[in-house]
């Protein structure tokens, strides 16, 4: 009987021990298996730590490029905005030349204008100073110019043309002789006696 319950003893530890040990083994898998997974986890979010760096490169990519396009856009702003000054200024220059131009040429024709009055002026006081001269030399000559009816001389300034009976003779009275009318230029025409002297 003692050997009998010995060897159960011995049967009953000898399973307890297996159990253990599989105990034991089933962890072992557990663990490995967690391990397994805990490995696979880590490699998948070491892959999604290298993908969101890789995009987060090429975003810095794109970004730098879009920098680049709008830094080239700048350059190219600015040169336009250049241009457009430099257009500006020149058809500010070329205005501020045709200005100059006109203002030279409205400066001009009020001198030729100036001119031309200064001119008809000039031709007007010289006519007026002719028309002057014109009219005392007929008032003169008018005054002066004796017209004899027996030489029939025509119209003279100068009495010693006019013949001997008629130079001692004023032109305002012929009353000393009855042979020689002496008459000034108001009362005669200017080629020849006055009807009245003709008569005689």
């Amino acid at each position: 009987m003692e050997v009998e319950m010995e060897e159960e003893e011995e049967e009953e530890e000898m399973e307890e021990e297996e159990e253990e040990v599989m105990e034991e083994e089933e962890e072992e898998e557990v663990m490995e298996e967690e391990e397994m997974e805990e490995e696979e986890e880590e490699e998948e979010e070491e892959e999604v730590m290298e993908e969101e760096m890789q995009e987060e490169e090429e975003m810095e990519e794109v970004m730098k490029e879009e920098e680049k396009v709008m830094e080239e856009e700048e350059e190219v702003m600015e040169e336009e905005e250049m241009e457009e000054e430099e257009e500006e200024e020149e058809e500010e220059e070329v205005m501020e030349e045709e200005e100059m131009e006109e203002e030279e040429e409205m400066e001009e024709e009020e001198v030729m204008e100036e001119e031309e009055v200064m001119e008809e002026e000039e031709m007007e006081e010289e006519e007026e100073v002719m028309e002057e001269e014109e009219e005392m030399e007929e008032e003169e000559t008018a005054a002066a110019i004796l017209i004899c009816s027996h030489t029939k001389a025509p119209p003279s300034p100068h009495l010693d043309l006019l013949c001997s009976a008629c130079q001692s003779l004023s032109p305002l009275s012929s009353s000393d002789s009855n042979d020689c009318v002496l008459s000034s230029l108001s009362k005669t025409s200017a080629f020849g006696p006055s009807p009245a002297s003709a008569s005689d």
